[in-house]
């Protein structure tokens, strides 16, 4: 009996020092997991550009407020690849978030291409109001997806740039026109328009301009001077074709490695920062066009209100065929009654 009680009391002390050991090795393990987590982003905005000054920026107040255990490593410029390579990356974890246009997001959540249908928006007020419209939905899309939304990151109206004056959906149709490369939305407005572009990567666009592979392509005014574009065209569209829109994702894998605190840091941290950068890039895009003007590029007037009529139309068609291809209608009618409810 006095053996029996012995054992078990031995049996009893080593099971309990059995289970302090293996909680400690839990609790170890969970707060190195949470110790430290590096960001690593990707986008092919240059260095030096106001979206890659803001985004050195969040980083520099999450590192803060994280007291170092949330950091970023930046890869500008297109240094890892076009969208779809960045993209590829993020699901394959070489990489764990991105700033994307709306090509790239369309390629994780089709919806969000109906914030750049052809010839609606006339003012920011009108994207700001459709922005606010279909946010949740849009979110809600990207979680799904495996990813988090971290906010918009406009690029702005967008123009024809080319080394031809362009007035007329004919003019167009003479030239060497750029698609970027998978880009559904634009392909459908080219077809609209009876073109037949020239697919590329964004990164090889200005080699394709300066080679004269293309002879027009598409950008916000900022956007064509932080790529160069404006170095190989001479006139610029005064007649916005559509306004761009951009958002930072970062992949739900690296966002659940951080603690509750980290994320609403970094979700807060992006709101506000972001919607700086919207107005800024607006601003940049102003300054950006008075440069262009500067420099000897030349606008292009708007069409007459015969040519502008068939634009819209085709606008309109384009939208309609994209209906159940990219997005749903009712949420085409969520943006285009934002829109209207906004005075041009």
């Amino acid at each position: 009996m006095v053996l029996t009680s012995y054992y078990l009391n031995h049996m009893n002390i080593r099971n309990s020092l059995v289970k302090l050991v293996f909680t400690f090795i839990t609790l170890l393990s969970f707060q190195l997991t949470f110790a430290q987590t590096e960001i690593k982003f990707a986008s092919v905005a240059p260095d030096g550009s106001t979206w890659m000054k803001t985004m050195r920026a969040i980083a520099d107040e999450v590192k803060q407020k994280t007291n170092g255990k949330v950091t970023f490593k930046f890869y500008p410029g297109g240094v890892q690849g076009d969208e779809a390579d960045m993209l590829r990356k993020i699901r394959i974890n070489q990489l764990h978030a991105a700033g994307f246009t709306g090509n790239g997001l369309g390629e994780v959540l089709p919806e969000i291409r109906v914030m750049e249908v052809p010839y609606l928006f006339q003012n920011e007020e009108q994207v700001d109001a459709a922005a606010n419209a279909v946010q949740s939905v849009i979110e809600k899309g990207f979680e799904e997806k495996g990813f988090i939304f971290l906010g918009w990151v406009d690029v702005g109206f967008v123009h024809f740039f080319s080394k031809e004056r362009i007035q007329t959906i004919n003019d167009l149709r003479n030239k060497k026109v750029w698609m970027w490369q998978g880009d559904h939305l634009a392909k459908t407005l080219f077809e609209n328009f009876n073109i037949t572009p020239i697919q590329l990567p964004l990164t090889d666009v200005l080699t394709a301009l300066q080679t004269g592979m293309i002879d027009v392509v598409y950008a916000s005014p900022y956007a064509a001077l932080a790529m160069q574009w404006h170095t190989r065209t001479k006139y610029i569209s005064e007649l916005p074709v559509t306004y761009a829109s951009g958002a930072v994702l970062i992949s739900k894998s690296i966002f659940s490695k951080l603690t509750p605190e980290q994320q609403n840091i970094l979700k807060e941290v992006c709101k506000t920062k972001f919607r700086e950068l919207t107005l800024q890039t607006r601003k940049d895009n102003q300054t950006a066009l008075e440069t262009l003007k500067k420099a000897g590029m030349q606008i292009s007037p708007k069409p007459n209100q015969e040519e502008l009529k068939k634009m819209q139309e085709i606008g309109i068609k384009t939208r309609e065929k994209l209906v159940d291809k990219l997005y749903p209608r009712d949420l085409l009618l969520k943006v285009e009654n934002a829109v209207k409810n906004v005075k041009q």
